[in-house]
């Protein structure tokens, strides 16, 4: 488990492990992968979801993040992407997004898995 970046990408989002893994925002735009810049803030106590909780409910929604602008990582490589239906192999050649491919596995993941052994018959 652990923590993983976001990607944006064809209006879906993915997760990765690929990238920094503390949890910031990655946007395929225009063939180049951006990363979110931006800035946090403190949220005062009154303005949380449970500002009278003293332990840790309290400290819930305790920072906001704002982004400011998106930077080019020129990223050069294979960036593994993936969410609960798809997995994705992004390959980029000198910052540019050079080939797609569907790398899913074609199996139901919750439906049981079928026995090939067949039970024996009962004396």
């Amino acid at each position: 488990m652990g923590m993983f970046d976001e990607v944006h990408y064809n209006e879906k989002i993915y997760q990765t492990k690929d990238l920094d893994c503390l949890m910031i925002n990655y946007y395929v735009e225009g063939g180049r992968l951006l990363k979110s810049v931006g800035k946090t803030t403190i949220v005062a106590k009154k303005d949380r979801p449970y500002p009278k909780d003293k332990g840790v409910l309290g400290f819930a929604g305790s920072m906001k993040y704002t982004e400011t602008s998106r930077e080019d990582v020129h990223f050069h490589g294979i960036l593994h992407i993936y969410d609960s239906e798809r997995y994705l192999k992004l390959k980029f050649t000198d910052g540019i997004l050079a080939n797609v491919e569907d790398a899913t596995i074609s199996m139901k993941w919750n439906e049981p898995v079928k026995k090939t052994r067949k039970a024996k018959a009962k004396k």
